[in-house]
This record gives structure tokens, C-alpha cells and sequence, in this order.
């Protein structure tokens, strides 16, 4: 945090979900007026190719689909080509259909979340 009059909307949502048992009554009043600030300042993770050398993805399971979550990778194919691609990770390996595709796959990176579907005007 930059100083003691300033917390950042990502503290305040993490303090407010965690809860520990040490958190104090104004740190907790802190974070609720940083979340109800608009002019709080988000700070988002700065998003890179991250190597399967360094580290898979976690498994996680779709909510969308119920199935594994998809991971947008960086597919080095054997003729040279290479391009950016989904894959779905789970048990452990990037999977294409049923073919586990690991020796293909270089790197990955976290899924943007997407904005909320539109809704449908009624008439």
C-alpha cells in the first residue's frame, strides 16, 4: 500500500474475502470504503507467456462448460509453424480432443475473463 490513508481495491477485496482472525474494525471499514470508491485504483496483474518449463496451469473446471478450462498456448507445430492457440489442461497435460498435445505446447498464459453476455432486450 502506498501509505497508511490509501488501499488499493484488489487489498480490500482479498482482506474482505480472507478474513483473517487479527483483521481490526478500521481496516475493515478502510477496505469497505476503498470498494464503494470510485476513484480506487485497480491494479491488475501484468499478463506474459508463461513457460510450461516454469509451471502449468492450475486444473480447473470450466463452470461455463463443466469441463477443463481452457488455456490460450503457444503451439511450436513440427513444420516451423507456430501460433497462438486454446487448449484445455487437465490430469496434468494440454489436451486437443482426446490426443494429449504436451510436446507442442511451449507456453501458456491465464484466461482473460470475459464480460457479461449481453442482455436480450424484450419487446
Amino acid at each position: 500500500m502506498p501509505n497508511n490513508d490509501y488501499i488499493l481495491r484488489s487489498d480490500a477485496k482479498k482482506a474482505l474475502t480472507s478474513l483473517p482472525a487479527d483483521l481490526d474494525a478500521e481496516t475493515v471499514q478502510r477496505c469497505i470504503e476503498a470498494m464503494n470508491n470510485p476513484k480506487a485504483v485497480d491494479v491488475e496483474p501484468k499478463r506474459r507467456w508463461i513457460p510450461v518449463t516454469e509451471r502449468l496451469p492450475e486444473e480447473r473446471i470450466s463452470p461455463m462448460t463443466m469441463d477443463y478450462t481452457e488455456y490460450p498456448c503457444v503451439f511450436d507445430g513440427r513444420a516451423g509453424q507456430r501460433e497462438v492457440r486454446y487448449y484445455k489442461f487437465g490430469k496434468g497435460h494440454f489436451w486437443h480432443g482426446s490426443g494429449c498435445i504436451d510436446e507442442y505446447v511451449t507456453h501458456w498464459a491465464e484466461p482473460m475473463p470475459l464480460p457479461e453476455p449481453p442482455k436480450e432486450e424484450k419487446e
